[in-house]
């Protein structure tokens, strides 16, 4: 069988390279009709019955997007969350992305990163009453929650709207407001994970991160380009960035305008982070890494020279809630630095 997410993964990283330079852009066009030939005839198998497709007497709602990151999931993921458990259980099943262990394995608030994944390790402390697991194999890691649950549960699939092997009640995909996956191109051109036809797929699609001010006239707008099927609705969300918070004492920041900050990033996209902490404090620097990077060590210590480093007397160290899930494993180091970490809440 092909190797779909290993496949998927090396084009991620190559399409990184490839966007920088509008020449191998062009060049890599035939590798983007091969990846489009292998998604589609994967689809087909999936349509067409051939590869199977199975389906639960469960409510499932299926959360992803066409794209590969970026677009905002995990807020989203998170927000469903709050809204379904108001009224019923919910269990969130992960594939656990770049964690260290395999099989299924069960979420607690005292678990690593690295065993279950940052995501996963995220809505368990956000939400330590849902339940939370991490399985490669979707059929078989929702066979395994619902074995032993009363019936009022809601099931969450994060970032599954590739993984047909399992057929979800609704499905939920999302793409950004600057970065529409109608104007995008398949790996490794751009960031499509497959043609953006299967948008179809959905039952709704979310413009995500519009700016809190779009007008009625510019959503319909987009709702045109979009073209929606008559089962399918659209919807748009704005983000919201809360009080930044310690995450080993949970104290809060003051005088941020008189306070330069360190920002330290492992997701998609920190841009907007990015503007939001350059309108609260004097100065920033960003320290990049990639998406759901491993921190080790050698991270640790270097974005621990970087902070001491800074001229700046009066200075933070600031990362997202995701990353924190990563960079907690490395409490005693930054606190034998007196190096608080905070992070910024998103909602």
């Amino acid at each position: 069988k092909l190797n779909f997410v290993e496949f998927h993964t090396h084009l991620i990283k190559y399409s990184i390279f490839v966007r920088m330079n509008n020449l191998f852009h062009y060049l890599l066009s035939p590798v983007a009709l091969l990846f489009n030939g292998i998604t589609s005839f994967r689809n087909f198998m999936y349509d067409s019955k051939r590869f199977k497709s199975t389906k639960f007497d469960l409510p499932i709602i299926c959360i992803g997007n066409l794209s590969t990151g970026g677009t905002g999931k995990t807020p989203h993921t998170n927000y469903l969350i709050e809204l379904i458990k108001t009224e019923y259980r919910v269990g969130v099943l992960s594939r656990g992305y770049k964690r260290k262990t395999s099989g299924y394995f069960e979420v607690e608030t005292s678990s690593t990163a690295a065993q279950v994944g940052d995501e996963p390790l995220f809505y368990k402390w956000k939400h330590p009453d849902a339940k939370i697991s991490v399985c490669e194999d979707r059929v078989f890691g929702i066979t395994k929650m619902a074995q032993y649950e009363e019936e009022n549960f809601v099931y969450l699939l994060d970032d599954a709207f590739q993984h047909r092997a399992i057929k979800a009640g609704l499905n939920i995909i999302l793409s950004e407001y600057n970065h529409l996956y109608l104007d995008d191109f398949l790996l490794p051109q751009g960031n499509l994970r497959e043609s953006k036809q299967n948008a179809k797929r959905a039952d709704i699609i979310i413009v995500s991160k519009c700016p809190p001010s779009l007008s009625i006239s510019e959503k319909n707008e987009i709702k045109k380009r979009i073209n929606p099927e008559s089962y399918q609705f659209v919807f748009f969300s704005s983000m919201e960035y809360y009080d930044l918070y310690s995450i080993f004492t949970h104290h809060k920041i003051s005088d941020e305008k008189k306070t330069t900050a360190l920002i330290v990033s492992g997701i998609a996209n920190p841009e907007a982070m990015e503007t939001e902490l350059d309108s609260r404090f004097d100065k920033t620097y960003l320290r990049s890494f990639s998406d759901h990077h491993q921190f080790t060590h050698t991270d640790i210590e270097s974005i621990i020279r970087t902070y001491q480093n800074l001229e700046e007397k009066n200075k933070v160290l600031i990362t997202t809630e995701k990353d924190a899930t990563r960079l907690f494993h490395f409490k005693e180091m930054f606190l034998e630095a007196n190096i608080d970490v905070f992070c910024l809440p998103i909602k």
